[in-house]
């Protein structure tokens, strides 16, 4: 039986690995090329001390302050209109 595994990233790869040195056949996917995706922008950290639970009522109070920033942690991109 072969595993297929989605994402070449950090967690994915590694992932794949450890199915391997089980015994089994591992088949890693990727849109794209290997470690290119999330892990490359976040230089394959987990950043776990810079993570802030959403259920933290200090946080749910600051996500209308970032939805002007389509970039930005909660943003909300303008609809574009026909015309």
């Amino acid at each position: 039986m072969t595993t297929v595994v989605v994402g070449a990233g950090i967690i994915g790869t590694a992932i794949a690995h450890d199915l391997q040195k089980r015994g089994r056949q591992v088949v890693l996917l990727d849109k794209g090329d290997v470690g290119r995706g999330a892990s490359f922008g976040n230089m394959a950290s987990i950043a776990v001390t810079e993570f802030m639970p959403a259920s933290r009522p200090s946080v749910w109070r600051q996500i209308p302050g970032w939805m002007p920033d389509p970039e930005g942690r909660c943003g909300c991109a303008r609809p574009t209109c026909p015309g």
